[in-house]
């Protein structure tokens, strides 16, 4: 696979890879839920309305810490390949 053309043709996307069933976060993110129900099931609909808006602000600094971690691990993979490159060859 060309990857470069991949990335051009939008073939390829990190946000939307999704949860494998059966892994870690996959079996946190459901208890993870539920808990959530349990809780949000004892609130008034004016507390579940103040819990949601702390929820998605929650979320959207989780995304925005999400993607700054992508473009430093990018960056950082990027200058490992620079350096590797330009250094002489070792000899074994």
């Amino acid at each position: 696979m060309d990857w470069i053309e991949a990335l051009y043709y939008g073939n390829v996307c990190p946000m939307e890879q999704g949860l494998k069933d059966g892994s870690a976060a996959f079996i946190m993110r459901g208890e993870l839920l539920k808990k959530q129900k349990q809780f949000t099931d004892l609130l008034s609909d004016e507390q579940k309305n103040m819990y949601n808006d702390l929820s998605d602000a929650h979320n959207e600094l989780w995304c925005e810490l999400e993607k700054e971690k992508f473009v430093y691990g990018f960056q950082l993979g990027v200058q490992l390949l620079v350096q590797a490159l330009n250094e002489p060859k070792c000899e074994i």
